[in-house]
């Protein structure tokens, strides 16, 4: 059996702690889980089912990074910080 070949620049380092997606202009804060994170993006599990725009914003462990989502799949997010 063939190992996935790493295509991430950067080395990710798993967490499990919570953070909030806020949406609508800080109006909707969606409950998350970071399962992993590296200095230049995350992976996140949503608590629910909704739908998020291209770009957001994410707050977790005293921080608030500005976010573009780069894949989905159902309740998990593949993100990068953007500058």
């Amino acid at each position: 059996m063939k190992l996935l070949e790493e295509k991430r620049r950067f080395r990710r380092y798993r967490l499990h702690i919570g953070a909030q997606v806020v949406i609508d202009d800080g109006l909707t804060r969606v409950p998350a889980q970071v399962l992993d994170a590296s200095t230049f993006g995350a992976r996140i599990r949503l608590a629910e089912d909704v739908p998020l725009p291209a770009d957001f914003y994410m707050l977790f462990a005293h921080r608030i990074e500005q976010c573009r989502m780069i894949w989905r799949h159902q309740q998990t997010v593949g993100l990068e910080y953007e500058d």
